[in-house]
């Protein structure tokens, strides 16, 4: 009969999916049961609305998968609905066959057809060489953009009695700043950061909050708890930057880690705070954070926005081996009626939060 592909809700296919994920060891789960506390995650908390899949069957045995997570952005006042890939995985036996084109080629056609307005990818080597072979544009891999805050727990790490260098290292810091004209952004008077609870992030009302030009998430703020904060398999966390004199939330941000702070995503009030001036509020807050990291697209207005405060580009080679190996893309039908705003890529206010982990 031959294999063939067919589009369904995953959560209607989700015994058999799991199976396959579990046997393919795609996950770094030890057990069924903690794949399947993971792909029940994925597919009620990372879609904003029906989640979409495509299967590939030999017969009545699931050999591909490729997910499609619809989410709502906004361009320029505009609301936009984005097709965003995640868990595109062939069984081995199967990839030197057809099956991964057209696994891969499932999601670009909503945006083709019409279903949605924009794609925008990210993948390995292979699964980026396979969108742009389909006609997507290359935005480009993201880089960690760091700020050091307290260089002398990482030198004691790496040497004995590195810790004594800090001073030589923090003061370096500072001169190389100053020949490039960084600083540390300063924020406005006023607020203050509130460490947030799935139920307190849930309900902030995000409604009146200015949105910086380009193209933007708009999601609701139920779908951050939701996804990052109910999530079964890392640890998030949300800080709030929050009005002293109102009590309103003005800026949301979202991390990983303590040391090593990773900025996953940030959503501000552009007319309060700036997202450069809401990290810097939650590092100054939070004494223990030894390095602030904030993946980002070179070249976007983002990048540009941090790179003129006190972070510095670290080159590809020296990225962490996601960022090394994971490559941006996108498409847009070119008579969509945005379709120049949406080439004005510099504009996009891209944060790795945007993809399907």
């Amino acid at each position: 009969m031959g294999v063939k592909v067919q589009r369904v809700n995953p959560l209607r296919v989700r015994d058999s999916a799991i199976d396959f994920f579990w046997r393919m060891r795609a996950w770094p789960f030890a057990t069924l049961e903690e794949y399947a506390r993971c792909w029940d995650w994925r597919y009620t908390a990372i879609p904003e609305g029906e989640p979409i899949a495509w299967i590939a069957l030999d017969g009545e045995r699931i050999v591909g998968h490729v997910a499609c997570n619809v989410r709502n952005f906004v361009l320029n006042g505009r609301a936009v609905r984005a097709a965003i890939p995640g868990n595109f995985l062939v069984d081995p036996a199967y990839r030197n066959t057809i099956i991964g084109a057209q696994l891969a080629g499932t999601p670009m056609k909503l945006t083709q057809k019409g279903e949605t307005d924009i794609f925008i990818g990210y993948g390995n080597q292979i699964a980026h060489k396979l969108a742009l072979g389909l006609g997507c544009r290359e935005l480009g891999p993201m880089r960690p953009f760091i700020d050091v805050r307290r260089p002398g727990p990482a030198l004691g790490r790496r040497i004995p009695g590195g810790a004594l260098l800090a001073p030589v290292a923090t003061g370096a810091l500072a001169t190389l700043r100053a020949l490039t004209g960084r600083r540390r952004a300063s924020p406005p008077p006023g607020l203050s950061v509130r460490r947030l609870a799935a139920p307190e992030l849930g309900a902030i009302d995000r409604s009146s909050w200015s949105v910086p030009p380009g193209l933007s998430w708009r999601g609701t703020s139920a779908y951050l708890a939701r996804r990052f904060l109910e999530c079964p398999i890392r640890e998030y966390r949300a800080d709030a930057i929050v009005d002293a004199a109102s009590g309103a939330a003005e800026a949301i941000v979202i991390s990983e880690g303590r040391g090593r702070f990773n900025v996953i995503f940030v959503l501000a009030n552009v007319a309060r705070v700036s997202e450069v001036q809401a990290i810097e509020l939650v590092a100054t807050a939070n004494p223990e954070i030894e390095l602030v990291l904030v993946p980002l697209l070179p070249g976007t207005r983002l990048a540009r926005d941090f790179a003129h405060s006190a972070y510095l580009e670290r080159s590809r080679a020296n990225s962490d081996t996601v960022l090394q190996n994971t490559t941006w893309s996108a498409l847009w039908k070119p008579t969509h009626p945005a379709a120049e705003e949406f080439a004005a890529v510099d504009a996009w206010n891209v944060w790795y939060g945007w993809n399907s982990h």
